[in-house]
């Protein structure tokens, strides 16, 4: 496989999506992927590591939240070392703050 950066455990308790996530994440924050790099298409990752191209997109959403990549397509770009909160991250943790203080 092309993308030895990227290592999942089918049986691991954790999401598919988030050990791929953290996979890339990982390789960012090192500096093994540089920015500017072209991720694998959703399509490819997916076949490449057997998932289905759901899980691909999830990790890639989720890249994108959290500003480790671009959203251009097919290919997301690498975007920069160190990310910054974004406005719809922020949004996310006041609503899972609220609904825990309604519990």
């Amino acid at each position: 496989m092309l993308y030895d950066f990227i290592i999942i455990n089918k049986n691991d308790k954790a999401p598919l999506y988030r050990q791929i996530y953290m996979s890339v994440r990982k390789s960012i924050e090192t500096g093994s992927l540089k920015k500017g790099t072209k991720l694998p298409s959703i399509r490819r990752l997916s076949a490449d590591l057997d998932v289905s191209k759901t899980t691909v997109n999830g990790a890639y959403e989720q890249l994108c939240a959290e500003g480790y990549s671009s959203a251009i397509h097919p290919q997301k770009q690498i975007k920069r070392h160190l990310p910054q909160t974004s406005q719809k991250s922020i949004m996310n943790m006041i609503s899972a703050v609220k609904a825990l203080m309604t519990v």
